[in-house]
């Protein structure tokens, strides 16, 4: 972890996480006091990739504020991986409410929302089962350029590092929800 970088709230660089003045106060005010973690391209040895998991980890584990991705490999994988889960769970949410909204329309014609119904379900499920207790799935890449230009990214060695952003959303029990609901509607509206 002595690789990360430490930026404050008030956005000056306390230094290496070993190394921090602030480490002398206890763990819970340091953890809020940490807004972004810059996890540093530099190759000491053979098990670097392992180290920059470790220290992604680390900050995902550390709820990090925002985390900037320098090695490209690590970057493209968690971006892909934040990417899919979100996908996925927006697939169930739109979906279920779809399925939903058609079946309270036309109820007498279940053909037309209960795949809905049953793709909301499956997909959430997929989610549960993959992302939902993963504490990378509490981040989102961080695309919107306003925001990129306001990080501490002035001593990166990449040139476009992947940023990760804690998000504060719609609770993950909402989805299951949805897609409970819309399942179950389809098949009570089949079945009677």
């Amino acid at each position: 972890m002595s690789e990360l970088d430490m930026h404050s709230n008030n956005g000056q660089a306390n230094g290496r996480a070993s190394n921090s003045s602030n480490n002398s106060n206890n763990n819970s005010s340091n953890n809020r006091s940490q807004k972004c973690y810059v996890i540093k391209e530099v190759y000491e040895n053979g098990s670097a990739l392992e180290n920059f998991e470790s220290q992604l980890d680390c900050a995902i584990y550390s709820n990090i504020e925002t985390i900037i991705i320098e090695p490209t490999k690590l970057g493209k994988e968690t971006s892909s991986w934040i990417s899919l889960g979100n996908w996925i769970k927006f697939s169930s949410l739109a979906s279920g409410v779809t399925c939903l909204s058609v079946g309270l329309v036309i109820p007498d014609r279940p053909i037309f929302y209960a795949p809905l119904g049953v793709f909301s379900f499956i997909s959430g499920a997929v989610y549960a089962v993959s992302w939902q207790l993963d504490p990378c799935s509490r981040y989102k890449v961080e695309r919107d350029q306003s925001k990129l230009q306001c990080l501490p990214v002035s001593n990166l060695r990449s040139s476009s590092p992947i940023v990760i952003v804690r998000k504060s959303g719609i609770p993950s029990f909402l989805y299951a929800v949805v897609s409970v609901s819309a399942l179950s509607y389809s098949i009570w509206r089949i079945i009677k």
